[in-house]
């Protein structure tokens, strides 16, 4: 006679096997290395590599902003990045998706077994060209570009403001301004402080100093 619990552990190794079902994995590793959620994008391209498929969309959030003069909260609309990283390592070991927003891990699944072969080596994580301090507020996107080159990795959200116009006396109209924003993480080696780097419409308006970076 088959036991209740023979049967439900049957159940769950099918479903594992089921071709695209996704159960939700608490971190991928890759190697010695490990990437869970709320790593940043980094992170997980320093560890694990450029995945083999790279999926995007453009999802939006409301957010609310407490209007100080007592006018109640005003809403904006963000429009975001979502990314799907797929890590397909091969027929013996369970392909990886991973979801990242605004630049973070934000959920990790694991599917069916993979199809291609691993490749032997990760690829490179791109270097800065330049020294942080040649980083400032005021640059344009062309000037940061020229002086250090391509960031390690690019993230970007859209908001969208709306903004009045008084057109005659008692006539305003209301039109949405969309602002886009940029951050670009800049890799500098394993033994130096990544920068991230904020720009608004093309020009730098903020620079922070991250986690220590990867080698090339």
């Amino acid at each position: 006679m088959v036991s209740l619990f023979t049967l439900a552990f049957a159940a769950v190794g099918a479903a594992l096997l089921v071709p695209g079902a996704a159960a939700a994995a608490p971190s991928l590793r890759c190697g010695g290395a490990l990437v869970s959620v709320g790593d940043s994008k980094l992170d997980l391209l320093g560890r694990c590599g450029h995945p083999t498929l790279r999926d995007e969309r453009m999802e939006e959030r409301a957010r609310s902003d407490v209007d100080r003069t007592g006018e109640g909260a005003r809403v904006r609309r963000v429009l975001l990045t979502v990314e799907r990283w797929t890590y397909d390592r091969g027929p013996r070991e369970l392909v990886h998706v991973v979801t990242l927003e605004g630049g973070k891990v934000r959920a990790i699944e694991r599917e069916s077994f993979g199809y291609t072969e691993p490749e032997r080596s990760l690829p490179r994580v791109q270097v800065a060209t330049c020294e942080p301090a040649a980083i400032g507020v005021g640059d344009t996107r062309l000037e940061l570009l020229a002086t250090c080159g391509e960031p390690a990795t690019a993230d970007r959200r859209q908001e969208l403001r709306e903004a009045s116009v008084a057109v005659s006396a008692g006539t305003v109209l209301t039109s949405a301004i969309a602002v886009e924003h940029e951050i670009w993480t800049y890799n500098f080696g394993p033994h130096r402080f990544t920068q991230l780097v904020t720009l608004r419409d093309g020009t730098v308006v903020k620079v922070e100093s991250g986690a220590n970076g990867y080698s090339p």
